[in-house]
C-alpha cells in the first residue's frame, strides 16, 4: 500500500491504564513540523542545554492530532463519567476535547508523536542472494 501524502490516518494504541484500545485520528505532518520535532527536544538557555523532549512530543501530538473515536475517553461531571467525543455531529460531542485530552492523557498524545514523528520508517536489508545458495554478484 503506498504512503498517501497528507491526510488523515488512525493510530491503534494500547492503553494499559484502561485496558483498552484507544483510536486517535491524525493527519500527516509536513516535512517543516517534522524539522521542528527534531529540533526541538534541546533548548539552549545560555550556557545551558535544556531537555524539552516531553515538552515537545505533547506539543507537537497536539498538532497533528485531529479526533478521538467516540467511547473511547471520559471525563466526569458531577461524579459521574460522561463520554466525549471530537465529532461536533455526536451527542457526546465536547468542543474542549483536544485540552480534555491533553490535561488527562498527554502520555497517549506522546506515543502518537513518537509513532508518528520519531518511528514512521525503518531500514530493511535487502535480500541476499547468497541466502538462497546463489552467489551475489561480483564474488
Amino acid at each position: 500500500m503506498p504512503r498517501v501524502l497528507g491526510g488523515t490516518s488512525t493510530m491503534i494504541i494500547q492503553d494499559n491504564l484502561s485496558d483498552c484500545k484507544i483510536h486517535l485520528q491524525y493527519r500527516m505532518p509536513s516535512s517543516k513540523e517534522i524539522i521542528s520535532y527534531r529540533n526541538g527536544g534541546m533548548k539552549r538557555v545560555k550556557n545551558n542545554i535544556e531537555n524539552r523532549i516531553g515538552e515537545n512530543r505533547l506539543e507537537h501530538g497536539l498538532k497533528i492530532l485531529t479526533g478521538i473515536r467516540d467511547g473511547d475517553f471520559q471525563k466526569r461531571v458531577d461524579g459521574n463519567p460522561v463520554d466525549i467525543s471530537s465529532d461536533p455531529k455526536s451527542k457526546n460531542y465536547d468542543p474542549d476535547w483536544k485540552n480534555v485530552i491533553k490535561e488527562h492523557a498527554s502520555d497517549l498524545i506522546e506515543t502518537l508523536a513518537v509513532q508518528v514523528f520519531d518511528g514512521s520508517s525503518q531500514v530493511v536489508a535487502p535480500e541476499s542472494a547468497a541466502s538462497d545458495g546463489e552467489d551475489t554478484e561480483g564474488n
